[in-house]
């Protein structure tokens, strides 16, 4: 089933925003918005919500009164805000969850009986368990080397401030007695009673502790996918958004190549590489593996396309109109491209037609920004599999561009 995007809590009733609605509309669903809640808080405001929800088909209302404004509501506004939440496009009850807010609710109501100071250091436990959480959570995905991860901020010294944090989180919980210690711990344990009676069966998430164990014992674990998941988050985060050469990444050959030769022994030579590259692109070009062999010698011929120590860009050009295609290739041990020069371990071969020019530039801009990261050479050499390969470029970080 594919998956909606609702923007829960908008007000695009306001006049900045309603003066150019349909703007705002067309760059919500340019960001993949699939529906938004404009929420009004006053009598003033909740008509017109409705008003523009039954207009625009993106648009659903919430219709309510805000606590601040609670003392201007009068009699006759009830009954008024009781006829709107009956309109089709107002979301009144309709998927509240009731079970959630009593529990918490009565949670709340519970916590007004306990002693003030047992209360405050009960919580105060439960913020530094949250926490110490936290860091062990880090230091697994850190561990774990998921090809996916790939933090915007890297804590210093690491692991030792980790494992001070953890050592000094331990020593305020010891200070703050076993009491707090329970009440949090008995919070926490029906946070697992409900992830195990409920919301395990209606998730699919797969632990970071599996990915370090099958790490330190080279094994297989069954379950579901992280570097998956730890892939969608990194696509919200830098914008969602989905450009050709993201496309072309996700469709196009990988190639990860031992560190022996291919036709002989010894090293992968160049020669080895792209005869390797030619074979694979062959069939998706149409053309015979000896003419590909041939434009990639060639073009290597007029100049190295070694653009800094371990990366080389191989691009060519082949006949036929709106054709372009990328390979993907790593040499593990390196592969020499010219003499006495460092060993290339990633090689991107771009390979299109003559009136794709200005989309083979941009192709060229793109790796040489993902190449930019100072963690490239390091992540590409630790990718487990092709397929890390494919997504460590998928999802690093540059600049796209939607409509290309």
């Amino acid at each position: 089933m594919p998956e909606t995007a609702i923007d829960t809590h908008a007000h695009v009733h306001v006049a900045r925003l309603a003066a150019d609605l349909l703007g705002v509309l067309e760059r919500a669903r340019a960001a993949s918005l699939d529906a938004i809640i404009s929420v009004g808080t006053n009598p003033a405001e909740n008509p017109r919500v409705v008003e523009m929800a039954e207009r625009e088909p993106m648009l659903y209302a919430a219709v309510g009164y805000h606590p601040h404004g609670a003392a201007e509501i009068k009699a006759v506004d009830w009954p008024l805000l009781e006829g709107l939440t009956s309109r089709p496009r107002v979301g009144a009850w309709r998927g509240t969850p009731h079970y959630a807010i009593l529990f918490t609710s009565a949670l709340i109501g519970g916590s007004l009986f306990m002693d003030l100071t047992l209360f405050i250091k009960s919580a105060s436990a439960m913020k530094i368990l949250l926490f110490g959480f936290g860091i062990v959570a880090l230091i697994l995905l850190r561990e774990s080397r998921v090809a996916t991860y790939q933090p915007k901020f890297r804590s210093p010294l690491y692991p030792w401030l980790h494992a001070a944090g953890i050592a000094a989180y331990v020593f305020l919980l010891i200070e703050l007695g076993s009491l707090p210690l329970l009440v949090a711990g008995a919070i926490l344990g029906c946070g697992v009673v409900w992830y195990a009676l409920y919301a395990k069966t209606r998730v699919a998430r797969e632990s970071a502790l599996t990915h370090l164990a099958q790490r330190i014992a080279s094994r297989t674990f069954a379950g579901h996918d992280l570097e998956a998941e730890l892939a969608e988050i990194i696509h919200d985060r830098d914008g969602g958004i989905e450009d050709r050469f993201d496309r072309l990444v996700g469709e196009c050959v990988v190639l990860d190549l031992p560190g022996t030769g291919l036709y002989g022994e010894g090293a992968v030579s160049r020669d080895d590489l792209f005869r390797a590259v030619a074979e694979k692109l062959a069939r998706r070009l149409d053309m015979p593996p000896a003419e590909v062999l041939r434009l990639l010698g060639e073009r290597e011929e007029l100049s190295s396309t070694v653009i800094r120590p371990g990366l080389a860009i191989p691009h060519i050009v082949v006949e036929g109109t709106g054709r372009f295609d990328i390979l993907l290739a790593r040499v593990r041990e390196g592969t020499a491209f010219l003499p006495d020069a460092a060993p290339v371990h990633a090689v991107f071969v771009l390979i299109g037609s003559a009136d794709e020019r200005n989309y083979h530039l941009r192709a060229l801009a793109a790796v040489a920004e993902i190449a930019q990261d100072p963690h490239f050479d390091r992540r590409w050499r630790r990718a487990k599999t092709p397929e890390d390969l494919r997504q460590l470029i998928l999802h690093s970080k540059r600049r796209r561009l939607q409509d290309e």
